[in-house]
């Protein structure tokens, strides 16, 4: 029987918070409509192509980065929670080849107004390392600039 390592069993989870602003609704749908995604998503200077945005509960995304190089980083998952314009919640599966291809890991999303504003806190569950917590930092947190100048 193989033995299991507890790294092989350790899941990382990224939490990040910011205030955006926008008024709730408007931020809450930068999230939920894939023409809005498309806009922001991707670390600043990616663009995002959207193929398919069924913000329900079971419907599907699937979306494709284009790093400045021209690499890209295909991207799906399942929504499994939408509650407008509270929360969201889905999962993630990085396509392509690389460590983390095919890994399901999970963001919850939920949206929170403030004197007219939007706190966003999003949790990214299920990651296998502290690695990826910190390159998907990196990565929401650069998404987020983008963001920030659309609203």
């Amino acid at each position: 029987m193989a033995e299991v390592t507890m790294a092989a069993t350790e899941q990382h989870t990224l939490t990040l918070s910011r205030v955006f602003a926008a008024p709730r609704e408007r931020v809450y749908r930068a999230f939920s409509d894939g023409a809005d995604v498309a806009k922001w998503f991707g670390p600043q200077g990616f663009a995002c192509t959207v193929f398919e945005f069924d913000c329900r509960p079971g419907g599907r995304y699937r979306l494709e980065m284009r790093s400045p190089d021209g690499n890209l980083h295909p991207l799906s998952g399942e929504f499994r929670e939408v509650s407008s314009p509270e929360r969201l919640v889905y999962t993630w599966v990085w396509g392509g080849e690389g460590g983390m291809a095919g890994m399901e890991t999970l963001v919850a999303v939920d949206f929170r107004e403030v004197d007219g504003d939007t706190e966003v806190q999003l949790t990214h569950s299920l990651l296998p390392s502290a690695a990826q917590v910190d390159g998907h930092r990196g990565g929401w947190s650069s998404s987020w600039e983008s963001l920030a100048e659309i609203l």
